[in-house]
């Protein structure tokens, strides 16, 4: 190891860890940004991230929920990376770790994620920890995997300019109800049996930051549901998440939410991980691209049905 290298350690080593507020989300959407702007630089292909101001309310939302994931390292009065986890239904998902180009390659990030691990788990015992990382990073493919969240299914953001080209698809006999609070049971029901886990805590915040959501029935029986505006960290024209019980009510209930989507909107994305055979069929025909670098979900161990499942974004799985 080197001399610059050394110091660099001992600096990062020397930095205060303390739990994160939700009146720091504004600057950790500041080091958000910071970070993918040098990882797309260094990858050689554009940076379009969304502006702080529109990342920083779910930050402000993980901060808010106890146990707390959410701890930031500070360098005098400048903060200098961030790490924010969840803990749902006994999956520990790492909602996003980002540190400055500055601070990066020192142990910083190790350390982020173990505070914020041992703080958001106590003595209790995950049976998942999971991840979503660029598949282009190997720096934090490999911490990741250290860690003992393995690559496991790829993510693809993939995106379009409205008009959107909507197909013409059978007669789906869904019927969508708009959701409110008091709905959400029937969305957790749908949530416990595709991925197993309640996000009851996010739906509500989903509701109360003024997305909109719908459950869909068939005879009285919620099959599937979805939400517009996902978790803001890719596009104020996000789609998801969106999840059904059954393969078939995929495509008809993510192209009801589709159409939902204002030709206002500088770009539609959509969150969908790989296995999602049926929302990718309906994406890629109706004008959709690849957005970026492919991610990677990685896990301590396979859950879910992903394919029957569609993402918030990065931040709320």
């Amino acid at each position: 190891m080197d001399r610059v290298a050394g110091d660099k350690r001992e600096k990062c080593a020397a930095l205060d860890l303390r739990p994160g507020t939700p009146g720091d989300a504004l600057e950790a959407a500041q080091v958000l940004s910071l970070s993918l702007a040098q990882l797309a630089a260094a990858q050689g292909r554009p940076n379009t991230p969304s502006p702080p101001e529109q990342s920083a309310p779910v930050l402000e939302h993980l901060a808010a929920v106890r146990p707390a994931g959410f701890w930031v390292a500070l360098d005098g009065d400048r903060m200098a990376g961030f790490v924010c986890s969840s803990l749902r239904s006994g999956v520990w998902y790492l909602s996003g770790l980002f540190i400055l180009p500055e601070y990066q390659g020192a142990g910083l990030g190790r350390r982020l994620v173990e505070r914020s691990r041992s703080a958001s788990l106590g003595d209790a015992a995950a049976r998942v920890h999971a991840v979503i990382s660029s598949g282009g990073n190997p720096v934090s493919n490999r911490l990741y995997a250290g860690q003992g969240m393995y690559p496991w299914l790829p993510v693809m953001y993939l995106e379009a300019r409205p008009p959107l080209r909507l197909p013409a698809l059978p007669p789906w006999d869904g019927q969508p109800v708009a959701l409110t609070p008091e709905l959400l049971r029937e969305v957790r029901a749908i949530d416990e049996a595709v991925t197993g886990i309640d996000r009851t805590l996010d739906h509500e915040w989903m509701l109360r930051s003024g997305r909109r959501g719908w459950v869909f029935r068939r005879r009285g029986r919620a099959v599937a549901y979805g939400f517009l505006g996902g978790d803001g960290t890719m596009s104020p024209g996000q789609v998801g998440p969106v999840a059904a019980l059954d393969t078939e009510d995929v495509a008809p209930a993510l192209a009801w939410l589709l159409a939902q989507t204002g030709d206002d909107e500088e770009r539609v994305v959509v969150t969908v991980p790989g296995v999602n055979v049926e929302a990718q069929r309906l994406l890629w025909g109706c004008g959709f691209a690849l957005r970026g670098m492919v991610a990677l979900l990685g896990a301590s161990r396979p859950f879910g049905r992903f394919d029957r499942y569609t993402l918030a974004g990065d931040a709320l799985l």
